[in-house]
């Protein structure tokens, strides 16, 4: 996960590590049942979280294929340290059928609390293979 709740438990032995957050492959059926046989283009990714440190470097990425690869990832410098709740967007262009979308912090000496994650996307219609 990409928050931590305790100072105390911050890692393994006492060490800060660095931490992700991936989601299951989706098609989007959850919201359109009939999208399952259909592409989709995402458009962007939008996180909410915590602000409870400054300059935490987060990169979203998105993969089309089950998350063997990550072709596709922004990386954006959040937060000042206010304990507010916030969001940022982070804007692409990633046509497919399934999505795994992963939100990560590269860095062991920030925190990061996630509270959620709002994709938007478009219906780009029915697959077909022109011979």
């Amino acid at each position: 996960t990409l928050h931590i709740f305790s100072d105390t438990y911050k890692g393994d032995a006492g060490a800060i590590v660095s931490c992700q957050y991936v989601t299951k492959d989706t098609d989007f059926t959850d919201q359109d049942e009939l999208a399952i046989d259909r592409w989709k283009t995402v458009y962007a990714v939008k996180l909410f979280y915590e602000d409870v440190f400054a300059s935490t470097d987060i990169v979203v990425a998105i993969s089309t294929d089950g998350g063997d690869t990550w072709p596709y990832s922004l990386s954006k410098t959040l937060g000042n340290g206010d304990e507010s709740r916030k969001d940022a967007t982070y804007h692409f262009i990633v046509t497919g059928q399934f999505f795994r979308f992963r939100a990560s912090s590269g860095s062991a000496s920030t925190t990061f609390k996630l509270l959620g994650m709002e994709v938007e996307y478009q219906d780009a219609g029915t697959h077909f293979t022109v011979a």
